[in-house]
């Protein structure tokens, strides 16, 4: 019996000595043997498990520490997060953080604010489109909340949203020039400021300031950034026209306004795109003098950024230098690109359009306001490359714009170029097909398409989904609205069945059949190795 289950017999032998009162000599021997055995079996067993505890800690610390080391690493070399030059620091802002995208310097704002904003960091830019890999280092951002001197960005100047801080050694007389600017819309007042340059655009060499100190003003700019001329295309309004805007008491336009969502390897410090979101219908107004005594209004250029209907910013062109040394105003503008743009089902659910329509909304805004400006409505200019280009050509055509437009400068594009208008709705409603299948969204029907893509959908997924088109140039573009069902007038709440038109008729036809102004002035070129971009690799 002992042999078999030691512990067992002398727990049933105990137990029969304190039922019978029966002293067992042989086995309190054994009870006092087994317990001694016992103890020492205890502490080794105390022991083992102490070195198993101690050695599982030691492993756990260790690689906590290498993993903490090499995230670190990892991190500051990511351009995807937020880090200070040189440091070893992993800080990032969130949205909703008092010091994210918002700088006060001098009692004045500068940096972009938006509660419910994303930047360029946003989740899940990995999917559907692909991040770019090697990016260098200064599409990095920057933030440190600790400091604020620090550059958040590698670019002074108008790209570092014109902080005084950035914009290296302050001259002196600068400090006795006017700085803020007021000017009354039909919208509201806006406060913008001027902008002073100590050098022409291409002086001697001997003029320049790292040769001798200069402290003349060569010329000065009423720069008015991040004008809202519609309102945010979100929520119910994300796939439909844009609406105008109510209007404002008083507007600080010290700002650009975000970039329109689109695919973060065209964003980065270096790309001057460092903030996107949703609600991006803004223009930048750049002006040689807004106050009264001007003698002759001045000429307006309107540029229209390329981009494939896919990628851009209003602010990719600084329109000060033009409008100061030019005599001209110089208006930028922000549009919808990719999908939230030119989604297209070709029926009533999405007719498409929106980017093209955020034009026209856009230049009917500056026709009725340019003027506040001392802009000359009569003499507005479009100009623009690629897809601007294109643009300018359908606004040169379409009914709604056709009157306001005097001048087209098309640089690299037209529009009768087989890229610039989607004739064939087939192959729009192929394209909606594909993205729907790429973010997991029913094509059943074009209406469970829409739905899911309007409410179930961030605009950094819409924005940053990728694929190349099954047929065509580029994926995204104006659609010819003729063949297919637009909303009536009572479909929804605030929009018109005329807000959905665009161009019922091919550009072509339009001219040959004289529906444009006609004593427009057309200007366009081309540049060397035209095609080489169609025969890139990525």
């Amino acid at each position: 019996m002992f042999t078999k289950n030691k512990r067992t017999h002398i727990y049933t032998k105990k137990r029969m000595c304190r039922n019978h009162h029966i002293i067992d000599n042989e086995a309190q021997k054994t009870v006092a043997q087994l317990s001694r055995s016992t103890k020492v079996i205890r502490i080794q067993n105390f022991k083992y498990r102490d070195k198993l505890k101690i050695t599982t800690m030691l492993v756990i610390a260790f690689y906590l520490v290498l993993s903490n080391v090499c995230g670190i690493n990892a991190q500051t070399r990511d351009p995807r997060f937020f880090s200070r030059p040189g440091v070893n620091d992993y800080n990032w802002p969130n949205p909703g953080d008092p010091d994210y995208r918002t700088y006060i310097f001098n009692d004045r704002r500068y940096g972009h604010y938006l509660p419910n904003g994303y930047g360029t960091n946003y989740p899940g830019r990995n999917s559907p489109g692909q991040y770019p890999q090697g990016m260098p280092n200064e599409d990095r951002f920057r933030f440190d909340p600790n400091n604020t001197n620090a550059a958040h960005t590698p670019f002074p100047g108008i790209l570092a949203g014109w902080r005084e801080d950035l914009q290296g050694k302050q001259r002196r007389d600068s400090l006795t020039l006017d700085r803020d600017v007021f000017v009354t819309t039909n919208y509201g007042q806006v406060q913008g400021f001027k902008v002073y340059m100590y050098d022409n655009p291409d002086p001697k060499s001997f003029y320049r300031p790292y040769h001798s100190t200069i402290d003349r003003v060569m010329g000065e700019c009423s720069v008015f950034l991040g004008i809202p001329y519609a309102l945010p295309p979100t929520f119910e309004g994300r796939f439909k026209p844009p609406r105008l805007h109510r209007g404002w008491q008083l507007l600080q336009a010290v700002d650009y306004g975000p970039a329109c969502p689109q695919p973060v390897r065209y964003t980065g410090a270096t790309k001057g795109i460092m903030d996107m979101d949703e609600d991006c219908l803004y223009l930048n107004i750049f002006s040689p003098k807004t106050g009264a005594g001007v003698a002759q209004k001045y000429p307006v250029m309107v540029y229209i950024h390329g981009g494939e209907f896919v990628h851009g910013a209003s602010n990719h062109f600084q329109g000060h230098i033009l409008a100061s040394f030019y005599d001209v105003i110089v208006v930028t503008i922000n549009y919808r690109l990719g999908a939230l743009g030119f989604l297209s089902t070709a029926d009533e659910n999405s007719p498409g359009n929106y980017g093209i329509l955020d034009q026209v909304m856009a230049l009917k805004w500056i026709y009725d306001n340019v003027e506040f400006f001392n802009g000359d409505r009569d003499s507005i200019t479009l100009f623009g490359p690629g897809a601007g280009a294109a643009s300018a050509g359908l606004l040169m055509v379409a009914p709604q714009t056709k009157n306001i437009v005097k001048r087209i400068i098309a640089q690299s594009g037209a529009a009768m170029a087989d890229w610039a208008l989607i004739q064939d709705k087939y192959r729009a409603q192929n394209t909606s097909r594909v993205l729907g299948q790429l973010l997991g969204c029913s094509i059943e029907s074009s209406w469970k398409l829409v739905n899911c893509l309007r409410t179930g959908r961030s605009f950094y997924e819409l924005g940053n989904a990728e694929f190349p088109p099954q047929v065509g140039t580029f994926a995204w573009g104006p659609v010819l609205d003729h063949n297919f069902t637009i909303p009536g007038d009572d479909w929804y709440e605030g929009w018109r069945e005329k807000d959905w038109r665009f161009l019922t008729q091919t550009p072509e036809s339009l001219i040959r059949q004289g529906h444009f102004n006609r004593g427009i002035q057309y200007m366009t070129g081309v540049t060397t190795q035209e095609a080489a971009f169609f025969c890139s690799t990525k």
